[in-house]
């Protein structure tokens, strides 16, 4: 299982719950497609609670959990060191 790959980790402000500062992962899968001549890159943004749901089921979703696990860490640590001290 090559997909998802983990990114990087991006702060932004959510709209619709008005939050400020929250990390999230950016994910990358990359799919071949018989009728195109390239392949399909697509990118997604994931919240802490999502990258922990999709951790648990990466095997029936036939993705990579560790991809998952080292997202999961990154925007951990970034989530700590936004925390006022």
């Amino acid at each position: 299982m090559i997909n998802p790959t983990f990114c990087k980790v991006v702060i932004e402000d959510e709209v619709y719950t008005r939050k400020e500062n929250v990390a999230k992962a950016i994910m990358q899968w990359i799919t071949a497609k018989d009728y195109l001549e390239h392949d399909v890159t697509t990118l997604r943004k994931f919240t802490l609670d999502e990258l922990k749901l999709r951790a648990g089921y990466a095997e029936s979703l036939d993705e990579n959990e560790a991809e998952y696990k080292k997202a999961i860490s990154a925007v951990m640590a970034v989530e700590r060191s936004l925390k006022p001290q």
